[in-house]
Parts: structure tokens; C-alpha cells; sequence
């Protein structure tokens, strides 16, 4: 089973940041498109279900953990270059 298969990827830095803040862990990068790079999660129930709420505009994020999150992300863009 791949990767893809068995993985949620996504190029939306907000909707990764809030999920990484959720405590949903990052399982890699996919650099496939040089332009924009892809955040995968594992994919569950659990995850499938915050990326609703997040869409429809009900996930709750402690605002310090959305930051922290978003400059470990950024971290993680540029350190795997």
C-alpha cells in the first residue's frame, strides 16, 4: 500500500498548521510539485473529522500552538530543502 493511499496530503499551510496543532503528526513532506510543498498526515477517522470541522469553520485552536505550529512547519519547509 502506498503512501498516498494511506495518507491525507495537503498544500493549505492554515489547514496543516491547525491540524499539526490538534496533535495530528506530520508523516512527511511530498516536494513532487517544486512550487508548493504537499503536508502529508496519516490518514483516520480523527483526522477526517477535524479537516471537516476545519472547512466548516468549527475547529477550535489554542492561538500560541496555531503559531508555534506554523513556524515548525516553516522550519520543516526550509530545512528539508
Amino acid at each position: 500500500m502506498s503512501i498516498r493511499s494511506t495518507s491525507f496530503q495537503t498544500k493549505d499551510f492554515p489547514l496543516s498548521s491547525s491540524l499539526s496543532s490538534k496533535g495530528f503528526p506530520l508523516i512527511g513532506l511530498d516536494r513532487t510539485d517544486l512550487r508548493r510543498v504537499q503536508f502529508c498526515f496519516k490518514r483516520t477517522k480523527e483526522l477526517e473529522d477535524a479537516i471537516e470541522s476545519f472547512w466548516r469553520g468549527e475547529l477550535l485552536v489554542e492561538p500560541r500552538a496555531f503559531a508555534m505550529h506554523q513556524k515548525l512547519l516553516k522550519s520543516r519547509i526550509y530545512s528539508e530543502e
